[in-house]
């Protein structure tokens, strides 16, 4: 009973981490919500770091494991950098990153509210 209670748990753990960040063989995604925690950001970074993609976050504030305000700055391979702040992150609904990988577009490279 207790093995399959942990197993459950950390499948949930690895689905919620899944649906924060992806990655393929063309793109990265990531978002970030008042959910998200501070677990999940250092994933968040250690995944990045394996596409060589540098993700760092500061000033942050959190209410009872709610994520209230974050600064998020995103460094690409090729040196492109994306800066996002909010200081009221549950009104704005979510921080979302797409990176295409092996692709210098500027459009392909995107860090805010309204990246696709």
């Amino acid at each position: 009973m207790k093995k399959t209670f942990i197993a459950a748990f950390i499948m949930l753990s690895i689905n919620a981490l899944q649906a924060q960040i992806s990655v393929t063989e063309a793109e990265v995604r990531l978002t970030v919500d008042y959910t998200t925690t501070r677990n999940e950001l250092l994933n968040m970074r250690k995944t990045l770091a394996e596409q060589n993609i540098d993700f760092r976050y500061t000033e942050m504030a959190w209410n009872d494991d709610q994520l209230l305000r974050i600064k998020i700055q995103i460094i690409s391979p090729d040196g492109r950098i994306r800066n996002f702040e909010t200081t009221e992150l549950a009104n704005i609904g979510s921080i979302k990153m797409t990176y295409k990988l092996n692709s210098i577009q500027e459009g392909d490279f995107c860090l805010g509210v309204n990246c696709e």
